[in-house]
């Protein structure tokens, strides 16, 4: 009867053991989840802030060249205005 006992007693320590390793690799699979979850949310995040990031320099490259066009078309005015004024003073001085 005694054996039986230690026998008993011996399984019922390695069922304990065999559980404890169980809900230790549980465990740690729950902190590779958690960790993974966060490594998304984090992701997702510098995902959308770069597509924010994106359309705002967009925004403004597309700004910065319509005003690059006016400038263009002001000193293209500008040049033609001196070239009209050039000639008509060139013209005032040779009569």
């Amino acid at each position: 009867m005694s054996k039986y006992i230690e026998e008993n007693a011996e399984k019922d320590s390695l069922y304990e053991t065999h559980i404890s390793k169980l809900d230790s690799t549980i465990s740690v699979k729950d902190s590779i989840i958690q960790l993974k979850n966060k490594m998304h949310i984090d992701l997702s995040n510098t995902v959308s802030k770069l597509l924010n990031d994106h359309e705002a320099l967009f925004r403004e490259n597309k700004a910065l060249r319509k005003e690059f066009k006016r400038q263009k078309r002001k000193g293209k005015l500008v040049t033609v205005g001196l070239m009209i004024l050039s000639a008509t003073a060139a013209n005032y001085l040779l009569k």
